[in-house]
């Protein structure tokens, strides 16, 4: 298996890519290729005081397990 394009990819791409290359089948749950807040994703359980959150530069949303 090839993993050069996670070097020539942004990461959305890359996950699409990889999880494509693997035939693991992904829920996309948004088309953006931005990332989302912390805060905004995890609402209640955010503490900004917390250092190992303020870490965090974004949160990328790419899937969930179906139900079966």
């Amino acid at each position: 298996m090839n993993f050069t394009y996670f070097t020539q990819l942004n990461f959305y791409h890359v996950l699409q890519r990889f999880f494509a290359d693997l035939n693991i089948p992904v829920n996309y749950l948004t088309d953006t290729e931005a990332p989302a807040a912390a805060p905004d994703i995890l609402t209640s359980t955010y503490n900004s005081n917390n250092p190992a959150f303020q870490k965090i530069q974004g949160v990328y949303l790419r899937g969930g397990a179906k139900e079966r």
